[in-house]
Parts: C-alpha cells; sequence; structure tokens
C-alpha cells in the first residue's frame, strides 16, 4: 500500500508507442487530467516526438517540464521506459523543490550582489583610507616645519633677552628683558606642544613627571600681566 502523501505526487501510466493511456497504473498526481484511450500529448505536449525515439529496456529522464493541471502549473520530472509494446512513464511533481532551488538560487544571486557592493564599497574605504592617512602625514610634517621655522627666529629673541639681561642696564630694563625671556620660553613649550600632537598620533609620546613650581608660575603670570596693563595705560 502506498502512503496517500506519496501517492499525492506522482502518477504511473502506461501507453503505447504512440502515446495512447493504456492504463494508469499508481499515484494521483493531476489524475483528472489523465484519461484511457486518449492521448498523453494532451498533457504532456512535450512527449510528442520523444516516445517513438526511446530505445528500448533503457530509461530515460527528463527534467524540469511543466504541465497544467486543474488550472494550474506544476515542474515535474518524468521517468519513461520502453518495452516493445509499451511506454511506462512515470511523472514526478517537482513544484515544491523546484520553487525551493529557485528560492536558494535566489539567495545565492542576492549574496553574490551583496559581496559584489561589500568589496566595491571596501574598495572605496580602501581609498578614502590612503587619502587620510596621506594628509595625516601632510599635516604632521607641516608642524614639524613650522615648528621648526618658528622655533629659529625664537631662539634668536631669546638669545638676545639673555644678552640684554647680562648688561649694564637699569633694573626696569632688566626686568622688561626676563619677562620677555620668560614669555619666549612660554612660547617655545606651546612650540613644542603642537610637535606633541603628531607624536600623540604616531604613539611616540612619553609623558615626563617633573616637579612644578606652582609660587613660580603664578608669579610669572601676575608680573606678565602686570607690565601688559601698564602698557596699555601708556597707549
Amino acid at each position: 500500500m502506498i502512503p496517500a502523501k506519496i501517492e499525492d505526487v506522482f502518477i504511473q501510466i502506461t501507453t503505447n508507442i504512440s502515446g495512447v493511456i493504456l492504463n494508469i497504473d499508481a499515484g494521483k498526481f493531476a489524475i483528472s487530467e489523465f484519461r484511457l484511450n486518449q492521448s498523453i500529448f494532451d498533457v504532456c505536449p512535450f512527449l510528442e516526438g520523444t516516445l517513438e525515439a526511446l530505445e528500448e529496456n533503457t530509461s530515460f529522464l527528463l527534467e524540469g517540464m511543466v504541465v497544467n493541471a486543474d488550472n494550474q502549473e506544476f515542474n515535474v520530472d518524468l521517468e519513461l521506459f520502453n518495452t516493445s509494446k509499451v511506454v511506462t512513464v512515470l511523472i514526478h511533481n517537482r513544484t515544491n523543490v523546484y520553487k525551493y532551488v529557485d528560492q536558494l538560487n535566489q539567495n545565492r544571486n542576492d549574496i553574490f550582489f551583496v559581496k559584489r557592493e561589500l568589496a566595491e564599497k571596501n574598495i572605496e574605504l580602501d581609498r578614502l583610507r590612503k587619502i587620510a592617512d596621506k594628509a595625516n602625514e601632510e599635516k604632521s610634517r607641516f608642524l614639524a616645519m613650522m615648528s621648526h621655522e618658528i622655533r629659529n627666529p625664537l631662539n634668536v629673541i631669546l638669545g638676545y633677552s639673555e644678552m640684554i639681561s647680562n648688561e649694564s642696564i637699569n633694573d626696569n630694563v632688566k626686568e622688561y628683558a626676563n619677562l620677555l625671556s620668560l614669555s619666549g620660553k612660554n612660547l617655545k613649550v606651546i612650540v613644542n606642544d603642537i610637535l606633541d600632537l603628531s607624536r600623540i598620533e604616531a604613539g611616540k609620546l612619553d609623558l615626563v613627571n617633573s616637579e612644578l613650581n606652582v609660587h613660580e608660575v603664578a608669579k610669572n603670570a601676575i608680573d606678565n600681566y602686570r607690565f601688559r596693563i601698564k602698557t596699555i595705560k601708556l597707549l
């Protein structure tokens, strides 16, 4: 006994070489479309010319055919076997199988396009990364060059400030020279800090743990602003 679910997905038919249905042997798939003593070509027109060409006692397989039954289209596979007098036609309903195969093929195509899009985006990201790296290199080179160019005249100012301080001058001028030297040194620290930006990006910045004289810092700031205010009043 064949289970009902299996009977619903196949039908086995016996025909003569001319395609006239002699018997319905088993199965119920599209059974309402096949009638005794009628041509199988009515339902399977693609078999015309095939039955006569079959070799005797040799199985022949047709895959991916389409038949219409009960106002629906079904994807079927057929196995044909020709004896000396009759042809056995076994028709399998593969609609669900082909549907899943089509879905898998669609998913594969979707994955292919997604992979291609990702590859294109990776190429674009790599191009942008190279541009960003180049910009960072140019920025670092610019900072190094500018800090070098600023340091040279700054060292000259600091040198002359020290020379002025060593001259025989009154106390006010000496104090001005000292403040000038102090401001120059502070500016030099700022220039060095600019270079530290490049060192941070390169991962080469070394932190130094040193003592800070808060009293000296406060005194220098007060003196600096005291003389700046005095200069503004003179203006």
